[in-house]
């Protein structure tokens, strides 16, 4: 109920209680988007950090990319399920980046494609 898709973006929602803090405080998150054909299990390559928004509009080639990094703030409180997130992918917000400048190689969070 708390997911909604439009052709150029994602509204989700996620808690603290998703990730475990067996190594440490989670301390930041970041959005990976990725596209596909549905004929293919893609799983992320192991880089850090992805390529940029500016990176994936103008390389064909690139089928991923990350939005900004944003605090998670999970350890400040002992009921982590109660640290909400609500995120709008691909809505140019600035929690993830902001509007994109194709000549800013920066993270950001541009409209995905129909």
């Amino acid at each position: 109920k708390d997911t909604s898709i439009s052709k150029s973006s994602i509204n989700f929602s996620f808690d603290c209680s998703w990730f475990s803090d067996t190594n440490g405080a989670v301390k930041y998150f970041t959005v990976i988007v990725s596209e596909t054909d549905g004929s293919d299990a893609l799983k992320p390559e192991q880089r850090h950090p992805f390529p940029s928004y500016t990176d994936y509009k103008q390389n064909d080639s690139i089928k991923m990319y990350q939005t900004n990094y944003f605090a998670s703030k999970c350890a400040e409180t002992r009921e982590s399920s109660a640290q909400s997130f609500k995120i709008n992918l691909g809505a140019e917000t600035e929690s993830l980046g902001g509007k994109c400048v194709l000549q800013q190689h920066k993270f950001c969070n541009g409209p995905l494609k129909p």
